[in-house]
Parts: structure tokens; sequence; C-alpha cells
């Protein structure tokens, strides 16, 4: 194995630049350096490895065999440096980086943001919408937002709001439901995921045959609100992700019945990111807008069932 001290930063950020723009002008004016200096980086890379890294033509350089197999690594490592840097930063400023699944972005969080913004005019929002659990002790992610049973061993946790799960539907279809037993003849909307479905609804309902029902597959949760919301069948919603669409009128309730779970919105972020001012001023205003949102959600009821239960447990 070449020790690392043997390769020259230099002369692989000129593989790398060579490798991605094609020419040596093109990799010259990248690094702000002349094209016959990035040539002599390239000659002393490939002398120091020991393999040509690039075949010569008059279109340009093309990778070598070599070259195409260490040009996807050298741009992953400058790209963990550039990210590594940019986390530093970041930390030491006013930019927030918050993590949190798409759904709930698009569906509660980022029509409230402009109010954070409002409150908090000095610190920026960097939002990163995945489903993925981003490790937060080794990334730049300052705080994180989480649905799930928690808390998460090593991280700061503050449980935000309880969850149920019910059905929604946009107010035609709901009108065709007089009771659990007509979702059987109209589509429903199923999510493939591990959590409480169907089954749990209509046991938590009373209803022990559950009927058969049909309809389009969804592997992601945002998907499967904009098919609700689209009219494509009936779903089971989380409370916090349908509050804003059941207030709008856009989805009703058409049956009572909630099923509380044990899984609920957190934040979660490093011990270290909990104690920075712009983490908790983030903490302190989602727990406002929350309480604003849960007072809404209380005055929701079911479509012709003035007797609905609480649509989120615990919190609301």
């Amino acid at each position: 194995m070449i020790p690392l001290s043997a390769l020259p930063l230099n002369a692989l950020r000129a593989v790398e630049a060579v490798g991605r723009l094609g020419t040596l002008a093109a990799a010259a004016e990248d690094l702000n350096i002349s094209a016959s200096a990035v040539s002599q980086h390239l000659q002393n890379a490939e002398g120091r490895i020991g393999m040509k890294l690039f075949e010569r033509r008059p279109s340009g350089l093309v990778p070598t065999p070599a070259g195409i197999r260490l040009l996807p690594r050298l741009a992953n490592g400058f790209r963990e440096i550039v990210d590594g840097v940019a986390g530093l930063q970041a930390s030491d400023s006013k930019v927030l980086t918050i993590t949190m699944g798409p759904a709930f972005a698009s569906a509660w969080l980022v029509s409230r943001l402009g109010r954070f913004s409002q409150a908090y005019p000095g610190i920026q929002l960097r939002l990163v919408a995945t489903t993925d659990l981003i490790d937060l002790t080794r990334s730049d992610i300052d705080l994180a937002i989480r649905l799930g049973v928690g808390p998460w061993d090593g991280l700061a946790c503050h449980r935000l709001i309880a969850q149920s799960i019910f059905p929604v539907a946009v107010p035609d279809l709901a009108r065709q439901l007089q009771g659990p037993a007509d979702l059987a003849k109209v589509p429903v909307i199923r999510e493939d995921n591990s959590g409480p479905g169907w089954p749990e609804w209509f046991a938590a309902a009373g209803i022990s045959n559950m009927p058969l029902v049909d309809g389009p597959v969804y592997s992601d949760p945002q998907l499967a609100f904009e098919a609700a919301l689209a009219g494509q069948g009936v779903m089971l919603a989380w409370s916090l992700i349908a509050a804003d669409a059941l207030r709008d009128q856009r989805l009703v309730r058409p049956f009572a019945q909630a099923l509380p779970t044990e899984l609920g919105y957190w934040l979660v972020s490093t011990p270290d990111a909990s104690r920075k001012s712009k983490v908790k001023a983030f903490r302190s205003w989602i727990e406002a807008e929350l309480r604003l949102s849960d007072a809404g959600l209380q005055t929701e009821s079911p479509a012709d069932a003035p007797d609905a239960t609480a649509s989120a447990a615990g919190a609301g």
C-alpha cells in the first residue's frame, strides 16, 4: 500500500479535476493554475501510483481502467473534505441544519417556516428532507425531527407530540362511507411499511372481520398523502400530517375512530448541538406552533360524527 504521505494532495486534486472536466485547460481554470502545471501534477500522480490514469487523445484526456476505478473515490474524498469544512462553518454560524421526513416537511413544516424567519431573522434554515435515518454524530446536521418511539441512545431527545392515525378522504369520497364496512366499496390507499395499518385500525374500531380492501400501494408516505389529496382513495393518516388538510377541508374524517400509537414526533440532536442557542430557538418555536396546530385539531370533527375522539394521542 502506498503511504498517504507519498501521494501529494495537489496532484490528486489535478487528477480529480481532469477526470471531472476532461481537458487540461478546463482543469487548469477550475484549479486556478496553468495547464502545464496540471500536466506536471498528472505525471507526478501517475509516477507515485505506478499506473497510467489517463489516455491522451485529440479530444482530451480519457481515464484508463485504473483511472475509472480511482476517480469516484477521489471525488467522494474531496466532497467529504468540503462537507466537513462546511459543517464546521455552519456549526459556528447562524445556519441551522434540520433533517426530517419529506411528508412532514411538505404537509406541515414548510408552510410555517416564514413565521420562524420572522421571529428569528438572524438564523438561516437549511432543510434536509429524507426518509434516511442520518447519523447525527457523523454529519453536519444540527437537529432531526423524527417520527418514532424514541429515545435514541447517545442523543438528546425531546418528545414533541404523540401521534394517532385515522382514515381521511376528500369530501366527495367520504360521503360514500356510511360505516367502516363501506371501505370495501371504495379504493383504499395503503403504505408499504411496517407501522400500524388498516388491520389495527379496524380492530380498534371493534370490527373483527376486516372487509377486503383494495387500492393503490405506496412505499413513500408523502406520495400516499398526495394520492389521498388527489381523491385516489381513503388513507390512514398521521394526525399531524393531516392537520392542515383537515383544517382547510381538503380532507375530512369519515369515521370517529382514531388509533393511538406509541409513536410520536421527536426533536433529536447530539448533546452538544442541543445546547446551541439556534437549536433552543427552534425548539421553542416549534413547540408553540404545535400547540396552535393541536388546538386546531381539537376543533376538527369527522364527517357526520360530532362525537369524534381526539385526533392525536397524548398531546393531541
